[in-house]
Order: structure tokens, then C-alpha cells, then sequence
């Protein structure tokens, strides 16, 4: 942060990446992406949850892996009435959910948090 307050850090979109980064578990490049981020992605093409998918999933920066009730909430969650508004919304979700597990690795979570 040379010659930058704190305040205008914390307003700036590096800030807003960085925090967006910590809402995945990153361990050797393999994450697990937050539902938030997902639909965050589908929403706001140019924001930052968008770049993630973007610059770090599609590049193969990062691995996402996925359990199948992570999966199931990807497919849920955008057919929600709240998503309503925002046109084909369910069909890009399921077409952006489909492209993942094409992608990503399906794991056996060995405990529940």
C-alpha cells in the first residue's frame, strides 16, 4: 500500500479482488468456489467473481473441485424467484455448471464443516 491510505485501499477493486479470493480454498491451485461467487459470475461479466472463472479457472491457473452437493446447489440456487429478472439466468447457470464439471474434479468431502 506505498503512498495509499487505508481507506482508499479498502475501496479499491485490488481490495475487492483480494477479498473475493478469500471466499475460495486454495491448496496446490485446487479450490473450491463459493456458490456466491458462481452466481456473482453469472451475473456481472465484467466483476470480479466473473474474473476468477475468467483469468484463473478457464486459463487452468486453478483447479476447482466440487462435491455433488456443491453441484446441485450450482443448479439450484440460480432458479431461485430472486433470479428472475436477469433473462435466460437458469440456462447460462446450467450451461456454466456444465462447462465446469467438465473441468473440475469431483471430490468425497471427508467431513462436514
Amino acid at each position: 500500500m506505498p503512498n495509499q491510505s487505508k481507506e482508499a485501499f479498502l475501496r479499491s477493486p485490488r481490495w475487492k479482488f483480494n477479498k473475493l479470493l478469500n471466499l475460495i480454498a486454495v491448496e496446490n491451485n485446487r479450490v473450491v468456489i463459493d456458490t456466491n461467487v458462481f452466481i456473482s459470475a453469472l451475473i456481472g461479466r465484467y466483476s470480479y467473481p466473473y474474473k476468477i472463472f475468467d483469468e484463473l479457472v478457464f486459463t487452468g491457473e486453478i483447479l476447482p473441485c466440487f462435491s455433488k452437493k456443491l453441484i446441485t446447489e450450482y443448479r439450484e440456487v440460480p432458479a431461485r424467484l430472486k433470479f428472475k429478472h436477469y433473462s435466460d439466468f437458469p440456462q447460462k447457470a446450467k450451461k456454466f455448471s456444465e462447462i465446469l464439471k467438465e473441468i473440475s474434479i469431483l471430490v468425497i468431502p471427508k467431513e462436514k464443516i
